[in-house]
């Protein structure tokens, strides 16, 4: 019978990907042209798709729609405020 992971171990796994997807987003818009941040954002999502080979994996996923998700307006507001909202229950929760 496969073990249960420890809830608190599941939450750090989630913060992390949160903290580590906030600064991937934040470094991209101020680095990143846009045509060129869509672009990678898409080889992330298709990474996603192949998470089974090593290296690769399910991460990929949420980093490559935030990324592709800055290139529009619309969607980066929501996706920032999104993110910004997490950050701010992650730090209640740490508290």
């Amino acid at each position: 019978m496969p073990s249960v992971p420890d809830e608190s171990k599941v939450h750090a796994f989630v913060a992390d990907i949160l903290k580590r997807t906030r600064a991937i987003a934040h470094w991209s818009l101020a680095n990143v042209p846009w045509g060129v941040r869509s672009a990678i954002g898409l080889l992330f999502i298709a990474g996603a798709v192949f998470s089974f080979l090593p290296v690769l994996g399910l991460w990929m996923g949420p980093v490559g729609i935030v990324l592709v998700s800055l290139d529009f307006p619309p969607w980066r507001n929501k996706v920032l405020g999104w993110l910004r909202g997490k950050q701010k229950q992650e730090e209640e929760a740490a508290d």
